[in-house]
């Protein structure tokens, strides 16, 4: 694999302490694109002690793709309800495309993932990605399903909206409403890999490999191939 440059993972946190909210990114749901628009909205109100307190938790140990248990956990439950927070679902099967095209194209620019891409690499097919470690129990090298990261060890939600990378861009007007944000730009998308349709991309056995796998968060919202 030829490498033409390295990159560091630029640090962005959960925790928005201006806005008083906190985004819970799930990989490959637009996340790029919702920390930018909302970092660049303007809150309503202002919570000074709040954001001061918020503040204090933008730290290394809670970044981008924290879970949000972990987020309350750490700044505790009486904060956490102070706040609002927001997560983004997907089609599970443009999820696993997304996250398989990312590993081939955006991963092995960063030297912390380097190794790991190139094993990816070396499988050499979609359906070989599907029925490894990384098919099996990750997305891109974050392990879980998307209901891990916004609900509780009972499966209940704990997150204050839950958005769609369906609808992604009313979802986030929505959720600026509920927060009391004014949105300053339009949403744009970003990050986004170079693919075909991703049906184009399964057979009927990795069709029914993504059924398995995430059959509770396509029950919930009802997705479909």
């Amino acid at each position: 694999m030829q490498i033409t440059s390295a990159k560091s993972f630029k640090r962005v946190y959960p925790i928005k302490p201006d806005h008083n909210v906190v985004f819970v990114h799930v990989p490959k749901c637009g996340g790029t694109s919702v920390h930018e628009f909302l970092e660049a909205a303007v809150p309503a109100r202002s919570n000074p002690p709040r954001t001061e307190r918020l503040s204090s938790f933008c730290i290394p140990s809670l970044h981008k793709h924290t879970k949000a248990f972990e987020i309350r956990r750490a700044i505790g439950h009486e904060l956490w309800e102070s706040i609002h927070s927001f997560v983004v679902v997907r089609n599970p099967w443009d999820l696993m495309v997304s996250s398989y095209c990312w590993w081939l194209e955006k991963a092995p620019h960063f030297t912390t993932l380097r190794e790991r891409a190139a094993e990816v690499a070396s499988l050499g097919s979609f359906p070989r990605f599907l029925d490894s470690h990384y098919g099996h129990d990750c997305i891109n090298e974050c392990e879980g399903n998307p209901l891990d990261w916004f609900t509780d060890a009972s499966r209940n939600d704990i997150v204050s909206f839950v958005g769609r990378f369906e609808t992604l861009e009313d979802d986030l007007l929505r959720f600026c409403q509920l927060a009391q944000l004014v949105p300053t730009k339009a949403m744009c998308r970003l990050n986004e890999s170079s693919r075909t349709h991703y049906r184009d991309y399964y057979d009927c056995k990795t069709r029914r490999m993504i059924e398995f796998r995430f059959a509770r968060i396509i029950e919930r919202f009802g997705y479909a191939y």
